[in-house]
């Protein structure tokens, strides 16, 4: 379950975004329990494209605590910046990267496909399939979440 605070933030998030030429979709933690995983959520991940990094950085300037420009670590290189709404943290992770084996990185990735909504307290919100998530977190060596969804998706279906 949710915290009535962290539902006020999506709340306002969605707000703000209605009707804007966003394509965005909530993913990491936060996109999990929207999905009924049991899983803490500290912040909020925003997977969206590169212009939808740039553009949400205008929508929520006021808030704005890092900037978004290209940034990467040694798994994923992204547009990305962060905002605070209502107390949460919201990262922005635009055209997300991978590294290729043989040096550079992939093309970005395109979420859209995998991209779905789900309802929670009279909101629609768009998160990642499970399935993308769990592709996702096998790429980025995260071992803990990897073993959470293997198992959840085979209790599930």
């Amino acid at each position: 379950m949710l915290e009535r605070e962290l539902l006020s933030a999506l709340r306002a998030l969605a707000v703000r975004l209605k009707r804007q030429p966003v394509n965005w979709a909530i993913t990491a933690s936060c996109g999990l329990a929207l999905q009924g995983v049991p899983v803490s959520v500290r912040d909020v991940d925003l997977a969206t494209d590169r212009s939808g990094a740039y553009r949400l950085a205008q929508l929520f300037a006021p808030e704005m605590t890092r900037p978004v420009q290209l940034s990467s670590v040694k798994t994923v290189q992204s547009h990305y910046g962060a905002f605070v709404l209502e107390g949460y943290t919201f990262e922005i992770i635009g055209a997300s990267q991978y590294p290729r084996a043989n040096g550079g990185w992939d093309a970005p990735l395109d979420f859209t496909p995998h991209k779905h909504f789900v309802r929670v307290d009279e909101m629609s919100l768009p998160v990642l399939t499970l399935e993308f998530e769990y592709e996702n977190y096998v790429r980025l060596g995260r071992a803990e979440k990897v073993k959470l969804l293997a198992e959840w998706l085979g209790r599930s279906g």
